[in-house]
């Protein structure tokens, strides 16, 4: 079985739109650079659709939405146009409604951010007979021996993806091979099924603790001490989905919708993991979304990375159809990946938890745990409880920027949020849902820098070879917030000029060497 949900921070992802479509919905903003950012993101936006690189919505919102726009096609054998309001998977961006759900539970005192996690693990659940107590695997040279019985991560340690717990969603991992016999992947680790287990993964409603045990963490040893390091791993949130569950007496999504999605009017937003198979909700997206593969021409004088390296590589499209999932993933995702969204709804979500967490009966200390920069990633970027953030000293919660990416079954989604020094309320988000996943597959001996052209458009975009939908995202951000590097853009006539070409693959990297920039000239 193979699992394609969610996103790891290495391969952050998403975006872009339709060349020459309807008008976008501008307001009247009085930053008339920020205006003519948005214009730009417009263009670019369009051109990368037209290129196939993108099909999504993006928009851009402070107190109203400034920016909003549908690109692309919601079904691509028919053409049929997307349009603003509609509903995609969201994927990761999940992450943070697990972890409001827990904070919750926190508040009203039936949790306890410091208690180990195995505090609320009942073993039947996992279909096993003794307590979980992992152990720290003994290769890992970053952590010393403990005195303790056990090396059991804590509550706040799962939601800061420092619980050393392995990620059920990208096993196996070539760099330790041990993982490997408890992997999903690898089939070595079997979790006994019988006809009921069946019956739940193919309708997508088998249980967080299912997913964990079927993963092998039940059994596995730790990647790392608990606390001492940063780790992506998507068990995290389907664990603390399981605690959600115990802690509440209700399902995952019972509770999320009555104590989160109610409260919050998000009527736009669902928890589906059966991906509709349980009959389909208005407005959604049906079935997977698109991978498109862009391969290297095979013209020879196009692949000229050997003999002219500062020339980019042709790229052309190859082929574009449905990502492949299976039935039962969206169970898996779980509290890690399942909620689906509106941009509009995933813009409301976050005002909500930074301007009316009382709402949600969330307390301003609640926000703030959840907004701490807790496990460290690299330079000034951290992850707090289910979202990546930035901390500057005088700015609402301490904390400059947020954002989280998200990657399932060929669909993409990014928020981010830039803070405003004085007003939380005055903040600009920008939302970027997609229904397309770009591949690429650069000739051998390829340079850093490709090219996608379609010549009867006259159009041509320079990308980095490595991570085309990483660099759109980063792109996108930084003319939707209108951070530093815009202004440059806006005087290209040319737009296959207007996209650099030295960025790194990571876009954590990119996210952070933007927002950094705009940080330190503010500053």
């Amino acid at each position: 079985m193979v699992l394609r949900w969610f996103l790891g921070p290495v391969s952050l992802c998403i975006l872009l739109s339709l060349l020459d479509g309807s008008r976008a919905v501008l307001g009247a903003p009085t930053d008339k650079p920020l205006e003519a950012s948005h214009s730009l993101l417009d263009g670019f936006a369009s051109a990368a659709t037209a290129l196939k690189l993108f099909s999504g919505v993006v928009s851009v919102t402070s107190r109203e939405t400034v920016f909003s726009k549908a690109y692309g096609s919601e079904v691509i054998e028919s053409e049929a146009p997307l349009q603003t309001g509609a509903i995609f998977p969201v994927a990761s961006n999940t992450k943070l409604f697990t972890a409001v759900a827990v904070h919750q539970l926190i508040d009203r005192g039936i949790i306890a951010w410091e208690d180990p996690v195995s505090k609320y693990m009942r073993p039947a659940d996992f279909n096993r007979t003794v307590a979980f107590c992992p152990h720290v695997h003994a290769a890992d040279t970053n952590s010393k021996a403990t005195n303790s019985a056990c090396d059991t991560p804590s509550v706040r340690q799962l939601l800061a993806m420092s619980s050393g717990i392995i990620d059920l969603a990208s096993c196996p991992r070539s760099d330790w091979e041990a993982e490997d016999g408890y992997c999903l992947q690898t089939n070595r680790y079997q979790y006994p099924f019988n006809l009921t287990d069946f019956r739940h993964l193919a309708e997508g409603d088998a249980s967080p603790a299912f997913w964990f045990s079927v993963a092998g963490a039940y059994d596995a040893p730790l990647r790392f001490r608990p606390g001492s390091q940063f780790d992506y791993s998507n068990t995290n949130f389907v664990l603390a989905a399981y605690l959600v569950e115990v802690s509440s007496g209700m399902s995952y999504g019972e509770y999320i919708t009555k104590y989160i999605m109610k409260p919050a009017e998000l009527g736009e937003t669902i928890y589906d993991t059966s991906f509709g198979f349980k009959g389909i909700t208005k407005g959604t997206l049906q079935g997977n979304g698109y991978a498109v593969t862009f391969i290297g021409s095979d013209k020879a004088e196009n692949v000229n990375a050997h003999t002219s390296p500062n020339q980019p590589t042709e790229l052309v499209q190859g082929s574009v159809k449905r990502a492949l999932a299976l039935s039962g993933e969206g169970s898996g995702a779980g509290g890690a990946g399942a909620m689906q969204s509106s941009a509009a709804d995933m813009t409301r979500w976050y005002q909500t938890i930074l301007t009316k967490p009382h709402v949600l009966n969330l307390s301003t200390a609640a926000v703030e745990r959840i907004l701490t920069p807790t496990t460290h990633i690299r330079r000034n970027t951290w992850y707090g409880q289910g979202i990546f953030v930035m901390p500057a000293a005088g700015f609402p919660y301490n904390i400059s920027f947020m954002y989280h990416p998200g990657s399932f079954w060929g669909y993409r989604s990014l928020m981010a949020l830039q803070m405003d020094r004085q007003d939380a309320s005055n903040s600009q988000i920008l939302a970027v849902l997609a229904n397309r996943a770009i591949e690429t597959e650069p000739p051998e001996g390829s340079g850093q820098a490709c090219q996608v052209r379609d010549k009867g458009l006259r159009i041509g975009l320079t990308v980095p070879c490595a991570d085309i939908q990483s660099f759109l995202l980063v792109e996108m951000l930084q003319l939707g917030l209108g951070l530093p590097g815009a202004e440059s853009l806006l005087q290209s006539a040319d737009i296959q000029r207007i996209v650099p070409c030295h960025w790194s693959s990571n876009s954590l990297q990119g996210v952070e060497r933007i927002y950094s920039s705009s940080h330190d000239s503010a500053a």
